[in-house]
């Protein structure tokens, strides 16, 4: 798939961070992990 892969997309990893949080505020687990991890990177929102 495209968009797994990213190929051709720049990456806002600011944006990526805050989709997701909403996500994770959904409840999908694997979307808090990378959020988390996100966080430990200290990626800006």
């Amino acid at each position: 798939m495209l968009s797994d892969e990213r190929l051709g997309v720049k990456q806002d990893k600011s944006r990526a961070k805050a989709l997701d949080r909403k996500v994770c505020d959904l409840g999908e687990q694997e979307r808090c992990n990378v959020y988390k991890m996100l966080n430990e990177a200290d990626i800006n929102e």
